[in-house]
């Protein structure tokens, strides 16, 4: 069984998206479905889409090199953690400009119940992070996809692996990539990353190119009522929030 989110950062279950899904979890029975896979699609589309998972068949499932995987996961989460460190600023001034979540319990406290992130080295601090929804709709928001923390610590043995157990990792970064902001991510996360940026093929969405324009400006120099009205409609134009 397997929860994920329409973001690929989140397991990229849509309803236009199974196939990939499919390969991606072979051996899964049961998948649950959000918000946006329900209510951010047509009527149609939906109905569909869920005939369609009950009647999917599993499968193996796709074997992984244990020792590889945590090879790849202990380089991974120490450039990630870098990464978020250094967009703390960011994610605390954008957190809590995302719209209402649907179907959610409110929470107590800017970030509800958050997930923390310890230390990767002395003197370092424990920090407080926004939960999966919140924190993706930030990035998002802002033309920097969560996809992408990370990736520059890989070697092309280490991508070429995963490509081997994430069947679709190039596809679902160029899905990500379609609403990156290639100046944001300069900006936030160094010349590298954007570099690694484009290497990714797929189209760039220029509407929410703009619109995270926008947020990140409006950030600076507007109410923030002006940002909170870009975020809502760039979470509308990639049909989920985060």
């Amino acid at each position: 069984m397997v929860g994920a989110g329409s973001v690929p950062f989140r397991g990229h279950l849509t309803p236009v998206n199974l196939e990939r899904t499919f390969r991606e979890y072979p051996s899964v029975h049961t998948f649950t479905i959000q918000s946006a896979f329900k209510y951010d699609y047509d009527h149609a589309t939906v109905r569909t889409a869920i005939s369609r998972i009950r009647e999917h068949e599993t499968s193996s499932p796709v074997p992984v090199d244990e020792k590889r995987a945590r090879e790849i996961i202990d380089m991974y989460t120490a450039e990630y953690q870098r990464c978020l460190r250094s967009m703390l600023p960011l994610i605390g001034r954008m957190s809590g400009l995302q719209p209402q979540r649907r179907e959610r319990k409110l929470h107590i406290g800017l970030f509800g119940y958050s997930r923390s992130m310890e230390p990767g080295q002395e003197g370092e601090e424990t920090i407080r992070l926004p939960r999966a929804i919140e924190f993706c709709a930030t990035l998002y928001s802002a033309g920097i996809p969560p996809e992408l923390l990370g990736m520059d610590a890989l070697s092309e043995d280490d991508i070429s692996y995963l490509k081997e157990v994430y069947p679709s990792l190039e596809e679902d970064l160029a899905a990500a990539r379609r609403f990156a902001n290639a100046e944001a991510v300069a900006r936030y996360l160094g010349p590298r990353y954007a570099s690694l940026l484009a290497r990714y093929s797929g189209d760039v969405d220029m509407v929410h190119h703009g619109l995270s324009a926008a947020v990140l400006a409006s950030l600076d120099s507007r109410p923030l009522s002006y940002t909170r009205h870009y975020v809502a409609e760039a979470a509308r134009l990639r049909a989920f929030l985060g």
